[in-house]
This record gives C-alpha cells, sequence and structure tokens, in this order.
C-alpha cells in the first residue's frame, strides 16, 4: 500500500490550560505478567523487533544511539537499559531538557487507568532548535494517532496529521518525516538528518493487557550527555541509580513508590486537568501544601499503593472507587499532617474506600488511630477472600 501524507492547518486550542474543577482545592501560593499464547508472544516480539530495529539504526556518522522506552502503558525502560514502573494515571518527566543534535528536547507521557491496567494514552513532545531558537510543542494520543492510522488504512492516504500543532514557529514537517510501524499500530517520527526519533503506538485490546501501549525515544548522538535521574525519569547510563535512591528511602523498598515520589515532586510538569484533576491536584499538594522532604517521604510512604500496586488497585476498583482519586485524598490529608479532625473529610473518603480491602500498610493504621469515620468497620481481607461471611 502506497501511503501518502499532507500537512494542513491545525488548531491551537490547548485543553490542557483550562481550570482545574475539583472537590479538592489547590494550594494557592503555586500551583507478574499472565502467560502469553503463542501468537501474542509473535506479535509482541515482531513488535519488540521493530522498536529495536528502530534503536540500532544507531550509527550515524559514528554516532550510537541511546534509547529509553516504555511498552505495556506503565514499564520504563531507562537508558541504562533498567526496567522501571511508572504505577500512575498521569504525566511524567520522561525526557526533559535533553540536547541531541541540534535539538533540546522533552517527552512527556501520560498515562491512563481503564479499570483494570495502565495504558499510555498521550505524549506531549517540546522540541527547540539551537542554532536558530525556534521551537515547536505539539502532542499525540491513541486518538489523535489512531484517526491517522485508520484514514490511512482504510483510505490509501489521508490529509490528517499524527499530532497536534500547540505552539512554536516550526511546523511539524519542517523537522520530522514521520511514517506508519509496519503493524499498523503506530507511528514513527524520525527528525530528518535522523540524529533522533520518537515513536508512538496504540494499544491493541486483548483480554485486560495492552501489549503495543508503548513509545520509545532514541538519540543518535553520543557526544551529548544525557540528563540524570531523576530530572528525567529516562535518567542517563549510569547503573542502578534508581535502585541506590530506593536504598536511602527509610520507609519503602520498592522502586516504584520512589518513581511515584519523583514524578509527582516536579511542579514543572503540567498535569492533565480536564481528564485527570486528581493528578493535578495530588501534584499540587505534594509541592505545597507538605511543608518539607520529609513530609513527602511520609506522605508517599502512606498513599503509594492506592495506585501503585495492583491487588490494592484491584480493591478499590471493585467497589467503585478511582484510585487516583483515594490517592489525592490521601496526599491531602498526609501533607495536613494527618490530622484526626479533618475539614476537608480527605481522611473519611480515604477510609471509606479502604474499608474491607486488606491492609495498606502504614495508611490503614493511620486512618485506624484517627478514627475519622467511625461507622466503617475495617475488616481487613485477603485478596483470596470473597465476600462471604469472614
Amino acid at each position: 500500500m502506497k501511503y501518502k501524507n499532507r500537512a494542513v492547518p491545525l488548531s491551537r486550542t490547548d485543553p490542557e490550560t483550562r481550570e482545574a474543577k475539583t472537590s479538592l482545592n489547590l494550594v494557592k501560593p503555586r500551583l507478574r505478567e499472565k502467560p502469553r499464547d503463542t501468537a501474542d508472544f509473535l506479535q509482541t516480539t515482531m513488535r519488540g523487533g521493530f522498536l529495536f530495529l528502530l534503536a540500532a539504526v544507531a550509527f550515524v556518522g559514528g554516532r550510537a544511539a541511546f534509547t529509553c522506552r516504555s511498552e505495556y502503558g506503565n514499564r520504563l525502560e531507562q537508558f541504562n537499559g533498567y526496567r522501571a514502573r511508572v504505577e500512575l494515571p498521569c504525566k511524567y518527566n520522561a525526557i526533559k531538557d535533553q540536547q541531541c543534535g541540534d535539538y533540546i528536547i522533552n517527552v512527556t507521557p501520560g498515562i491512563t487507568f481503564n479499570g483494570v491496567d495502565y495504558l499510555s494514552a498521550t505524549a506531549w513532545l517540546g522540541v527547540k532548535r539551537i542554532s536558530d531558537g525556534k521551537f515547536l510543542e505539539f502532542r499525540t494520543s491513541y486518538k489523535i494517532a489512531g484517526k491517522y492510522l485508520t484514514e490511512l488504512k482504510c483510505e490509501g492516504s489521508t490529509t490528517l496529521l499524527p499530532i497536534v500543532k500547540k505552539d512554536g514557529d516550526l511546523e511539524f514537517a519542517d523537522i520530522f518525516n514521520y511514517t506508519p510501524e509496519d503493524d499498523g499500530l503506530g507511528v514513527v517520527f524520525t527528525e530528518k538528518q535522523n540524529t533522533w526519533s520518537f515513536s508512538f503506538g496504540l494499544y491493541q485490546f486483548k483480554g485486560s493487557r495492552f501489549k503495543s501501549s508503548d513509545w520509545s525515544f532514541t538519540c543518535n548522538d553520543d557526544s551529548v550527555p544525557l540528563v540524570p535521574y531523576p530530572e528525567q525519569l529516562c535518567g542517563n547510563t549510569s547503573k542502578n541509580v534508581l535502585k541506590d535512591r530506593t536504598a536511602g528511602f527509610t520507609q519503602w523498598s520498592d522502586d516504584v513508590a520512589t518513581v511515584l515520589l519523583d514524578a509527582l515532586n516536579n511542579s514543572q510538569t503540567v498535569q492533565y486537568e480536564q481528564l485527570e484533576d486528581f493528578c493535578l491536584v495530588s501534584q499540587d499538594k505534594l509541592v505545597n501544601l507538605c511543608p518539607d522532604d520529609a513530609a513527602r517521604e511520609r506522605t508517599i510512604a502512606a498513599c503509594w499503593m492506592i495506585v501503585g500496586e495492583k491487588g490494592h488497585r484491584k480493591c478499590l476498583t471493585k467497589y467503585t472507587f478511582p484510585p487516583i482519586e483515594i490517592f489525592a485524598n490521601c496526599v491531602d490529608w498526609m501533607c495536613s499532617g494527618a490530622p484526626p479532625k479533618d475539614p476537608n473529610k480527605s481522611c473519611d473518603k480515604v477510609a471509606e474506600a479502604i474499608d474491607d480491602c486488606r491492609e495498606f500498610p502504614i495508611l490503614t493504621s493511620l486512618v485506624k488511630a484517627s478514627k475519622c469515620y467511625s461507622g466503617l468497620t475495617y475488616r481487613l481481607k485477603d485478596d483470596s477472600e470473597g465476600d462471604s461471611c469472614p
């Protein structure tokens, strides 16, 4: 099939700048994987092989490729090869002010939660050309890229772009060549000199897994230093950075909690406002309401499993409580000092949500001690228990 692409004018309206509306007020001063069947395995392997091939366009004039990529929505393979997990349905600073060739690049992916799993929903890119100071900001999503890919597949050509321009004096076609991936589930943006590339994959629903919900960033310039973790979650090539950072915390030993702290304790990341108000609230409370780093660590220690541990998320969603909403209330309560009489009723909301779930380490005992919602039973259950008599 022959593909033909023509650029068209794009809207500059930006829903991400609208005012958030939520029951929690913002602080005013500042804002085990399931076994795969054979077909599943082959398709995932083929897709992985394509992304590996993309990364392996590695030597352009002797320049080696650095690649950071995400798979299955929430798995992040850093530049050093370490596999981290971003268990948070929000936006995060994957690539931050990273130079590659003549460009300074920012990549901010957005994760969403479908009630079962996390999946890659959006990606915002900011690109500045060093030589002339011109820039481009744009975003893509599974809907934006999906419409482009669908029309391309069904009609053989399209006037659509796989992105929406947000700002800047450069156009998408000034910087990139772009093409669909072989499986039709993603699109690749390649800088015209092949200095760097970015791919964004749509999810293909099968069961409860999203094997193609991914993105990948590759820099083919080994003359530039990589920005370290946690300034960008992709980090650099130094080994064991995330493991060593996690070892420095006394209240948890799981990398997921560390990544969650580092993703939200960053006021420069513009969170969802219309789609996920509670990401914005969680970030704002952690940055501005918590009085110091010690309070932020106590907050993450108490709250992280609400969004970061699958069994606990499953229990909350079973009782129709959105994990990110309960997490935001937990952050609000903890950053306020976990008062027994909570004027915002955040403790009450957390207490009602976690009641009848297995114990949330630290959080359950704090809620019990506060007696902020004494009408609940706090009957802790093992995951294997049903709803029959205890």
